[in-house]
């Protein structure tokens, strides 16, 4: 007796869709960086240094609960992996900039 009974037929479960978009994760962190920055060069700079330095723990936080929804996945991480980059592009001019002095 070996493998299954005749009347036994395995089906694979379907797989279970991610939700969200990744694109839709990057373009709300540049949207926020894009507020921030600008608010920050503009007549408003109190809010668009409270909007970045609030931001992105914010992004983070939001990033990590929406990975754990299947629904939002891809959209967090999305957020995540922008945040990641942003942090390193952005850390990588201010010490360019600092070595330039």
């Amino acid at each position: 007796m070996s493998g299954p009974p005749p009347s036994f037929q395995y089906q694979v479960p379907p797989p279970q869709p991610g939700g969200g978009s990744g694109w839709l994760g990057a373009g709300i962190v540049a949207a926020v960086l894009a507020i921030g920055f600008v608010l920050a060069s503009s007549l408003r700079s109190e809010l668009g240094i409270g909007i970045l330095l609030l931001g992105l723990p914010l992004l983070l936080v939001a990033g990590l609960v929406m990975v754990a929804i299947p629904a939002t996945r891809r959209t967090g991480i999305g957020i995540l992996i922008t945040v990641g980059a942003g942090v390193l592009i952005l850390g990588g001019v201010c010490v360019a900039l600092l070595a330039a002095h």
